[in-house]
């Protein structure tokens, strides 16, 4: 098997991940999580890849000879299964999803909670959770948006949610399910996922661009002029307009982010990936707000007398449009306020396929010595002028380096010289 990651499970179909291996995963998840009930209660739903389906019978076929309750949701996305386990009161949530990894991948992703009361619903559960959306929606000047669902799932919560959104015009590509992932693949973080996203918001002469990764758990932006707009540039705005005191980021987040946030954060808190650790970490600090330079954003979110910390692209992207409309309602537009943020620091991002990350990393770590350091979620050295992270995924076997130095020279030096340590 490829890994069993911190927060999910995932390998290429069949041969690292299969229906009998997520069978297995499923009744040990069961036996373990659920606290020893005798029928505990499970949600489940799966993704548009071609093997996902299969996969989720067998998970079924599972729960059934355990004995256990379950729901299937069906075709879904991944935060859907989050939001409805904790809704409907189900001891755990199962969602059949590789996420943004490539088409040949599969695998599953797993979340529990502790007990708590269900809450009864003629509803359909689409609606319920399209429904839950609507509190948040805050749309201050007419917007026109185009938004691209990477032909993953997101699509269907969009199309319940958008026609109810009051002085929003918008228009859905890439919307239909479709396992190959034809328009583009399901991983936006790639830059060349927003080439059909930059054109039609041209074309469309719309004020904001969203993409969705293939479960839809992700999101990134481009402006009115095409132009991707940087998660750490993104992430200041909506900080400021959460008002957000304390905000939890990933190990990779720099200078983008902690040298402009707005006045009103007060704290930033340095969390590992993932969605097992960095909920955890904003109730520990009591953050309203987190988020990933891989395009996942962390919200505080009420439904109902329950509080939770809430992982999704949709939230994320009604934020960003509520956020935009306010830009326009003052005549201004969303290059203007990110224009702010650029040519004060350089970056670069590069993955690489590694069969021992972990040494690679003692190795830089010997070469380079001094710096602030912190090992917290791979290695992060911080010198004046330039700093680094590297980590090895924990979805994929790769090795993970980000490079940012406040001129392009210097930036190209110290990001071939970490090179030239990882290849040799």
């Amino acid at each position: 098997m490829n890994k069993i990651g911190i927060y999910d499970i995932r390998g290429k179909y069949p041969y690292e991940f299969d229906e009998r291996t997520a069978a297995i995963a499923a009744d040990f998840f069961l036996s373990t999580l659920a606290r020893g009930k005798k029928r505990p209660f499970a949600i489940v739903g799966y993704d548009a890849r071609a093997s996902s389906l299969k996969i989720l019978k067998s998970i079924i076929s599972a729960i059934k000879k355990r004995g256990a309750e379950f729901t299937n949701i069906g075709l879904c996305t991944t935060p859907m299964i989050y939001f409805l386990a904790r809704r409907m009161g189900a001891d755990l949530g199962l969602m059949v999803t590789a996420s943004h990894n490539p088409p040949e991948y599969n695998g599953l992703k797993i979340v529990s909670f502790p007990p708590r009361t269900a809450k009864s619903s003629k509803l359909k559960p689409i609606d319920i959770y399209s429904g839950f959306f609507s509190d948040f929606t805050d749309v201050k000047h007419d917007i026109k948006v185009v938004l691209d669902c990477s032909n993953g799932t997101a699509g269907l919560v969009l199309e319940k949610l958008l026609p109810k959104m009051k002085g929003l015009e918008y228009k859905i590509i890439n919307a239909r399910p479709d396992g190959k992932f034809p328009a583009h693949g399901p991983n936006p973080l790639k830059t060349s996922a927003t080439r059909e996203l930059s054109r039609a918001v041209l074309r469309e002469k719309a004020d904001l661009g969203i993409i969705f990764d293939g479960d839809g758990d992700r999101a990134f932006f481009v402006d009115e002029k095409g132009k991707r707009i940087d998660t750490e540039i993104i992430s200041t705005l909506m900080a400021e307009h959460l008002r957000a005191k304390t905000v939890v980021v990933d190990s990779s987040v720099g200078w983008v982010f902690k040298r402009n946030m707005s006045k009103c954060v007060q704290k930033v808190v340095i969390s590992p990936v993932g969605h097992d650790h960095i909920p955890r970490v904003m109730d520990e600090e009591g953050a309203t707000f987190a988020f990933e330079r891989s395009g996942h954003f962390y919200f505080k979110v009420s439904s109902g007398t329950s509080k939770f910390n809430f992982d999704s692209g949709v939230l994320a992207a009604i934020f960003a449009i509520n956020l935009v409309s306010g830009f326009l309602s003052h005549g201004k537009t969303l290059s203007e306020f990110a224009e702010n943020f650029s040519g004060r620091y350089f970056r670069h991002h590069r993955d690489f396929t590694v069969k021992e990350p972990y040494k690679i990393i003692d190795k830089i770590k010997k070469r380079f010595g001094g710096g602030k350091r912190s090992s917290q979620d791979g290695l992060s050295i911080e010198y004046k002028g330039w700093w680094f992270n590297v980590r090895p995924s924990s979805t994929e076997p790769l090795l993970r380096l980000s490079v940012e130095a406040d001129s392009e020279k210097l930036l190209k030096a110290k990001f071939n010289k970490i090179i030239s340590i990882i290849r040799h």
